[in-house]
């Protein structure tokens, strides 16, 4: 009787091993791993684009603050030269200022220098009692005029030269033969050049 119930004991197992059926739970086994992994490659994808539009993010605001220092660049780059320009001016201006400081007290003198020069005129040719006197004069005129030459005073040269309206005021034209026209015949009050600026124009007659 034992062994006939070890026989049937037996022939079960064996119908269990050989039976398909229990080998069936091996195939959601695999499923689950299968899906486990689909799952941690989407999750690895998804994490990839969000990395990448990080990156796409920050590139771009990397480019917008490059802008922005290429513009305060180009600012700070013309600010420096519009106060170079600046500086450069007030200098020129500064220096111009000094050097005609005293332009209102010679035009005050040149007045004087004027009646040296019609007194001058008026004594050549006078005998010889105001030959001294006229010497006396005339050393006062040149002093004169070198103290003027030394703050930068000096005479335009108008009789003969053609006619130039910065450096001349034409009074009248006048017919002259052998003298081309707008040429300056006569000079009825001489000009003056303040550090190679006109301070008076001089009053001339000009030619037709």
């Amino acid at each position: 009787m034992l062994r006939r119930k070890d026989a049937e004991l037996e022939g079960n197992v064996q119908e269990q091993v050989s039976n398909p059926e229990t080998e069936a739970p091996s195939e959601p086994v695999s499923e689950a791993v299968a899906s486990a992994e689909e799952k941690a490659e989407k999750r690895k994808r998804r994490r990839v684009q969000d990395l990448e539009r990080e990156l796409e993010e920050k590139n771009r605001l990397l480019e917008e603050k490059e802008k922005e220092l290429e513009e305060l660049r180009d600012l700070y780059i013309r600010k420096l030269a519009e106060f170079d320009n600046y500086r450069k001016r007030t200098q020129r201006e500064f220096v111009e200022l000094v050097r005609n400081a005293n332009a209102d007290l010679i035009l005050q003198i040149l007045p004087v220098v004027d009646d040296f020069e019609r007194s001058l005129k008026a004594l050549e040719g006078q005998n010889e009692n105001f030959s001294a006197f006229a010497e006396g004069v005339r050393m006062i005129y040149q002093k004169l005029m070198g103290v003027l030459e030394k703050q930068g005073v000096k005479k335009i040269e108008s009789v003969g030269k053609p006619f130039d309206p910065e450096k001349h005021e034409a009074l009248l034209q006048v017919e002259a033969e052998g003298v081309e026209p707008n040429t300056v015949v006569e000079e009825h009050q001489p000009g003056y050049f303040l550090n190679d600026k006109v301070l008076r124009h001089a009053k001339v007659i000009v030619s037709k």
